[in-house]
């Protein structure tokens, strides 16, 4: 029977049991456990203190803080379980340090997701920076790559895009230009607008149309042209132009829902059908009168055709021309109007339409004479150092500058009959350049 007092042994009366070893050895083992269990929690609390999710993005910050946090709330409601494994087995403890695990690797993840759309968006960047164009679909990809890694996240995949060269209309031309090959028509005369002496030979020169359309289907297959196409198509004005331009070359109505017909009109927009013209010549009849004038009174004009300004830079070389210049976008002087014998013409030799600046030292000797004929101030003339010209299909329409003002064909004309009136006698108006020039303002020769 048990006296329920502790060292007392009821079969042996007065005989006390030391029992003071066991407790010592209990009290050694419990803190011995207890020291384990405190290192065990503090090794724990260093783990999640040494994990640090610097680095993350948004999207991974707000996954990792998740898993941490599922981690930490584990810990607290198993706190007892994971400190002692032998009281409770290692289910607690493994499924913690699996929570903590996975929080750590995520880090690493997520790291190496923040490097991969780094990567990605500099390398699009730099290509932009290079003028490239990048396919529509790279924003899909950075949308993907954006999103938190095991949240959708897709690694941007470079093979997936495509980077090429924007279409340059101007260089298409002129490509255009290279391979097209014309045909050239029979050459009419044509008389110059309000001229009846004066004419230049046309001559019609037309593409092969077939060729034209194989080269618009081909080209499509270049990433930058066919974008350059698509976009033509979803502008109403622009379409509205090309399919003008379809219509008066094929007599069709242009399909614009066909890329293809599109990219047809574009080409026959960008290589039109052209007229080759040479540079005006006088009629026989007219040259026969200037003969006879000459005969008759020697330095006078003939008064059917105002032509001294078809005198401008004649008299120079025969493969010399008056060459105005203008610069470039490269910053480089590049000539666009070549002026000879009073006709300009661009730099494909088309008659030239609109205004330069043409130095005096170009214009005829008798040019001042005629002008104070018609009376204009002596100081103003000589003050006149170059002139504003302007030129209608490669011809001299009116002159001006601030101290003549504005002199149009009609008004040189009764200038030169004034001149014609007065008593002088010499050549014919000729080409004349004057003595010292060397540095002209305007104007250079060719």
């Amino acid at each position: 029977m048990a006296t329920g007092l502790l060292g007392i042994n009821p079969y042996y009366k007065g005989v006390s049991i030391d029992i003071s070893k066991p407790i010592n050895l209990a009290i050694q083992l419990q803190q011995k456990e207890q020291a384990k269990a405190d290192a065990l929690e503090k090794y724990y609390m260093d783990y999640e203190k040494s994990i640090n999710p610097k680095g993350l993005g948004r999207g991974e910050a707000e996954v990792f803080n998740k898993k941490f946090n599922t981690a930490r709330e584990y810990w607290m409601k198993n706190k007892e379980a994971i400190l002692n494994p032998r009281k409770y087995g290692m289910d607690a403890q493994s499924t913690y340090m699996a929570a903590l695990k996975d929080a750590q690797g995520y880090i690493e993840l997520g790291k190496q997701a923040t490097a991969e759309r780094k990567a990605f968006v500099d390398y699009i960047n730099k290509q932009k920076a290079q003028g490239k164009h990048i396919s529509d679909n790279y924003l899909g990809v950075i949308e993907n790559a954006m999103k938190p890694v095991e949240n959708g996240y897709v690694a941007p995949d470079f093979s997936q895009i495509k980077i090429y060269d924007p279409h340059d209309p101007i260089k298409f031309g002129q490509k255009l230009d290279l391979i097209l090959k014309r045909t050239e028509g029979v050459p009419t005369k044509e008389f110059l607008p309000g001229s009846r002496t004066e004419f230049q030979w046309a001559t019609p020169k037309t593409i092969n149309k077939d060729e034209a359309r194989s080269i618009a289907y081909s080209e499509l297959q270049d990433d930058g042209y066919r974008e350059y196409i698509s976009n033509v198509a979803k502008d109403p004005v622009f379409l509205k132009s090309l399919s003008d331009i379809y219509k008066k070359r094929t007599g069709q109505n242009l399909n614009t829902n066909d890329i293809r017909e599109v990219s047809y009109a574009n080409v026959l927009a960008q290589a039109p059908d052209i007229v080759d013209r040479v540079k005006p010549e006088l009629t026989e009849s007219y040259k026969t009168s200037l003969a006879l004038s000459r005969q008759a009174g020697g330095g006078q004009f003939p008064e059917e055709q105002s032509d001294i300004f078809d005198l401008v830079g004649s008299g120079l070389p025969q493969n010399q021309s008056i060459s105005i210049y203008k610069t470039g976008q490269t910053g480089k002087k590049q000539p666009f109007v070549k002026i000879k014998e009073g006709f300009a013409s661009d730099i494909n030799g088309n008659p030239f339409d609109g205004e330069v600046t043409v130095n005096a030292e170009y214009f005829p000797s008798q040019f001042k004479d005629v002008l104070k004929a018609g009376g204009k101030n002596q100081d103003a003339l000589d003050a006149s150092q170059d002139y504003r010209v302007t030129f209608d299909n490669g011809r001299i329409s009116n002159v001006r500058n601030k101290y003549i003002g504005n002199v149009d064909r009609i008004q040189l004309r009764n200038y030169q009959l004034a001149w014609n009136k007065e008593s002088r006698k010499g050549e014919q108006p000729r080409y004349d350049r004057g003595k010292n020039n060397k540095n002209p303002k305007r104007g250079e020769l060719d």
